[in-house]
């Protein structure tokens, strides 16, 4: 689901910037992933820390 959003958001960035519209998915689905990903990651060691 996430991901769908991404992708959403992607398309439109490529609109809004009259952009490679394929670049554009892939540069926010990367990016949010990537920070999906460190975020999770942080939980998760916070939570074993304390």
């Amino acid at each position: 689901m996430t991901a769908l959003v991404f992708v959403g958001i992607g398309f439109l960035k490529s609109q809004v910037t009259q952009t490679n519209k394929l670049r554009s998915v892939l540069e926010t689905l990367f990016l949010g992933g990537a920070a999906a990903a460190l975020s999770y990651l942080v939980g998760y060691w916070l939570e074993r820390l304390f």
